[in-house]
C-alpha cells in the first residue's frame, strides 16, 4: 500500500470497489448428520434415551437433554449454538453427561456428528479459529472432539481425554473458500460407564469460529484514555470504533504509513503520544462507527490511532486530546 493511495477520501474508495463485493454475503447453518441422542440411567435402573434424527435441520439454539421426563441420577445432554453478524459466524458444540458415585448409573450422548454448513454468495477468504476442550470435574477423563473442514475424513482438530482433568486444543486456518456452501464437520463423542464407580461430571465442547480474511488487526502499545476497536466485517469494509466515549467528546481518526512515538504537549494531552504519521485524518461522528473499504486501496500495511478532543470541565479554561493504542492493519 502506497502513500499516493492513503489520501483517498472514503466516498472515493467507496467507488472503487464493485457493487458484488460490498454486497457479500454470507450464512451458517446446522444439520444432525446422525441421529442425535442422548442416555442416562433412570431410578429404577433402566434407561430413558431420547434422540433428534438424522438430516434434521438444527435450529440456532438447540439442546437436546435427558433432564426432565423421567427421575434419574445421571444426566446427558447435547447443545449447539449458532451465531452470525456482519464481522463473524460460529457454531458452538457442547456434550455434557454426569453419573453419581458408586457405578449407580450411565450416561452419555455416544457419537454426535453436527454438520455446520458455511453458505457464501461469493468465493472469499475468511480465517477460521477452532478450539475444543474436555473438562472433567470427578471421575476418569473420557471424550473425543473432531473437527473436520470440507468434511473430507482430515480433521483439521481432533482431541482425546487423556489423564487430565483439562485438556485444551486450538488452531487456526486461512482459506479460500469459493462460492456456495462449504460443510464443517463437529463431531463428539462422550459416555460414562457405570463401571466408573466414582462417578463425575465431564463436558466436551467443539467451537468454530470464521472471520473475514481480508484484513487483519492488531493493538501495540497502550492507550491513554480511550480505545480504538478495528473490526473487519464480511462485505470488505472495515469497521473502526472508538471505546470510552463521553457526552460532548470530539473524535477522530487517523490512519498512517509508519509507527512513531511523538510525545503531545502536557497543555493539550494528558500525557499522551502520537503513535502513528497522521497521514490521513479523518474527523468522526461521536458515539458512530465509521467505516472504511480498505481493500479497494490494495494490499500493504497501514496504521490506526484514534483521538478524542473532551470539552473543558467546570473550572477549566481548555479541554485536552485522549489518544488510542496503535493499531496495525494489514490488508491481505
Amino acid at each position: 500500500m502506497n502513500s499516493s493511495t492513503l489520501f483517498h477520501p472514503t466516498v472515493l474508495l467507496g467507488l472503487l470497489c464493485s457493487p458484488a463485493l460490498l454486497a457479500q454475503s454470507i450464512s451458517i447453518n446446522a444439520t444432525a448428520h446422525n441421529d442425535l441422542s442422548v442416555a442416562a440411567t433412570t431410578e429404577n435402573g433402566k434407561q430413558a434415551r431420547f434422540a433428534t434424527p438424522a438430516g434434521t435441520q438444527l435450529p440456532s439454539c438447540f439442546a437436546l437433554t435427558t433432564e426432565g421426563p423421567l427421575p434419574s441420577p445421571s444426566q446427558a445432554a447435547i447443545a449447539i449454538i449458532t451465531t452470525e453478524s456482519t464481522d463473524s459466524l460460529e457454531a458452538d458444540l457442547k456434550v455434557t453427561a454426569w453419573t453419581p458415585g458408586g457405578g449407580a448409573g450411565s450416561a452419555g450422548s455416544g457419537l454426535s456428528q453436527v454438520l455446520v454448513q458455511v453458505n457464501l454468495a461469493h468465493a472469499m477468504t475468511l480465517d477460521l479459529d477452532f478450539l475444543g476442550t474436555i473438562t472433567v470435574c470427578g471421575g476418569l477423563p473420557t471424550g473425543r472432539i473432531a473437527i473436520d473442514v470440507g468434511n473430507d475424513g482430515s480433521s483439521e482438530l481432533e482431541i482425546t481425554a487423556q489423564t487430565a482433568s483439562f485438556e485444551e486444543q486450538q488452531g487456526s486456518l486461512m482459506m479460500a473458500l469459493p462460492a456456495g456452501t462449504t460443510d464443517i464437520m463437529l463431531t463428539t463423542e462422550l459416555d460414562i460407564s457405570p463401571t466408573d464407580a466414582s462417578g463425575g461430571f465431564v463436558e466436551i465442547a467443539a467451537n468454530i469460529t470464521v472471520k473475514p480474511g481480508h484484513t487483519t488487526a492488531d493493538s501495540e502499545g497502550s492507550a491513554c484514555g480511550t480505545e480504538l476497536a478495528v473490526t473487519p466485517m464480511f462485505n470488505g469494509n472495515v469497521r473502526f470504533s472508538i471505546l470510552d466515549e463521553q457526552a460532548g467528546d470530539v473524535p477522530f481518526l487517523a490512519l498512517g504509513s509508519a509507527r512513531q512515538q511523538l510525545p503531545l504537549p502536557l497543555s493539550i494531552s494528558t500525557g499522551c503520544d502520537l503513535l502513528i504519521t497522521p497521514d490521513w485524518f479523518i474527523p468522526l461522528q461521536p458515539s458512530t462507527p465509521h467505516f472504511i473499504p480498505l481493500i479497494c486501496m490494495g494490499t500493504g500495511q497501514l496504521f490506526a490511532q484514534s483521538a478524542t478532543y473532551r470539552q473543558p470541565t467546570a473550572g477549566s479554561s481548555s479541554g485536552s486530546f485522549r489518544m488510542s493504542q496503535r493499531v496495525a492493519i494489514e490488508v491481505r
